[in-house]
């Protein structure tokens, strides 16, 4: 199809297609070329024409029809592909267009399939693989040509917290990452994606370190690093979904009573304080953390003044625990 001379400000990016993260660098670049060597004729931006707005939808070209705004370029190349491609073809094409790109984001193409998922409206039936009932994996595999395997994962990832998701936009953590936090996504250490995507970044881990950290949350509910117990003084594991510095054998003495009488009454207060801290926080993770439910007001603020007085003695030392 022959390309036609459009003025540039008839024409806009697509909004479906628009990006969230971008390298900023290779914008810098191809604006550099642009404005060195003019907006060369072989490479046309492809687009529809919306008739309610009176412009060419850009799907392929996005930036470089930017930069030739900016530049103030009167007229850009641009094959019309109005009446030979839907909307959701558009989409579609666009999608494939910008996948040969290294700088197209993980996020991007998340957000930019859902979308065309969504416009396709096919609902599928059943559940599998926590995809949204919205979205067919085979009429989007047929229009992008990608795989359905692959085409879930992107989904997958929308389910990350907002702030994991922008990390992942800002190319601080890689796809197969996002991938692996998702496995705490159903947990009841759902809570702890931010945490360890965190860890990850700051200090440089691993898939393979990354992903032990994660199988041993799942079991066990912490990672297998050492503290020292303030109980008995030996080694325990770190990051214990609990903040309690004890480690499970000292919890279940201090949950039955089994410690060493104490003379000060300070210490006894706090034991006690200790104690009937456990046990409600047993109690509170039984009922709602291990649901996935949010535990109500009233109890967290008696457990928080547990915790004070635990944490917190005017005169107290440490109880020993044998």
């Amino acid at each position: 199809m022959k390309s036609k001379m459009v003025k540039t400000v008839d024409c806009m990016p697509m909004p479906e297609l628009e990006r969230k993260f971008y390298d900023s660098s290779n914008y810098r670049y191809l604006r550099k070329v642009i404005e060195k060597e003019g907006f060369k004729s072989v490479y046309p931006v492809r687009a529809i024409f919306n008739a309610k707005k009176g412009v060419y939808e850009v799907f392929d070209g996005i930036h470089r029809t930017r930069i030739a705004q900016d530049l103030g370029i009167p007229t850009i190349p641009l094959i019309d592909e109005t009446g030979v491609l839907t909307r959701q073809q558009a989409i579609a094409e666009g999608i494939k267009a910008n996948k040969t790109h290294a700088s197209y984001n993980c996020m991007d193409i998340a957000k930019h399939l859902s979308i065309l998922g969504e416009l396709l409206s096919t609902v599928r039936k059943g559940i599998s693989r926590g995809r949204p009932e919205t979205v067919s994996l085979s009429a989007l595999e047929e229009q992008t040509g990608m795989s359905q395997a692959s085409i879930s994962q992107y989904l997958q990832l929308l389910r990350l917290p907002e702030d994991v998701k922008t990390m992942m936009g800002e190319g601080k953590l890689r796809f197969s990452f996002g991938l692996t936090l998702l496995k705490l996504d159903k947990t009841p250490y759902k809570h702890m994606i931010s945490k360890l995507a965190q860890e990850a970044y700051r200090e440089g881990l691993s898939q393979r370190e990354l992903e032990r950290k994660v199988d041993s949350i799942r079991k066990k509910g912490y990672v297998d690093d050492n503290k020292i117990c303030i109980g008995c003084k030996k080694v325990f594991p770190k990051d214990h979904v609990s903040y309690l510095c004890l480690c499970p054998s000292c919890i279940q003495k201090l949950r039955y009573g089994k410690l060493e009488p104490s003379s000060n009454p300070e210490t006894d207060k706090r034991t006690e304080a200790m104690r009937n801290y456990l046990k409600l926080n047993a109690l509170l993770e039984e009922r709602w953390t291990k649901q996935g439910k949010e535990i109500p007001e009233k109890p967290k603020k008696y457990l928080e003044k547990l915790y004070d007085k635990w944490k917190n003695p005017t005169e107290a030392r440490l109880p020993t625990i044998k």
